[in-house]
């Protein structure tokens, strides 16, 4: 099977026998847009739960500020990080939510090594919005297939000529 295939998926062995089974990172860009980490947070929230009490039993996550934090989404609502950057080697994926376009010059400088560090350590990193342009921008990908809303697409291919944006599709998995 083809590495980018979605029934080739499976979760890295974690090392640990006991819950819960995936930790999620949850990069949250200045002006993030709210719909699709809260989106994203909800899936993992029902997923990783039992008996309705919203725990974090099977899935974990936290969120971290790819900004000065406190970071507040595009539609003003601030949220407070739940842990910090140095400890990304804790997790076992890394979800970067991006936003406004004009914010994300006011990311942390040491996010892109952060990214290169957890993408040479095999982890699954997931762009949601123009999270994809923060992959880009750290190089992770150069020759490689990413969604993007069209509204988006003009920008990102002026920005990154070596990605393989698509608009068809709501994602896509290559590698």
């Amino acid at each position: 099977m083809a590495r980018d295939d979605p029934s080739s998926l499976q979760l890295r062995p974690t090392g640990r026998n006991s819950l819960p089974y995936l930790r999620v990172a949850i990069l949250l860009c200045p002006s993030f847009t709210l719909t699709p980490a809260a989106s994203f947070v909800d899936a993992l929230r029902l997923a990783a739960d039992r008996l309705d009490n919203s725990g974090q039993i099977y899935f974990s996550w936290d969120f971290i500020a790819a900004g000065d934090g406190p970071v507040t989404a595009s539609c003003g609502l601030t949220i407070a990080p739940t842990a910090k950057l140095e400890n990304l080697d804790e997790y076992d994926c890394v979800v970067v939510c991006g936003g406004l376009l004009r914010a994300l010059p006011g990311l942390r400088p040491d996010i892109y090594p952060a990214l290169r560090k957890a993408y040479a350590r095999g982890l699954p990193i997931i762009g949601l919005c123009t999270g994809t342009f923060v992959l880009a921008e750290a190089g992770l990908l150069d020759g490689r297939r990413c969604a993007l809303q069209f509204d988006t697409l003009s920008e990102f291919s002026s920005r990154y000529p070596s990605a393989l944006p698509v608009t068809d599709q709501t994602h896509v998995i290559d590698r």
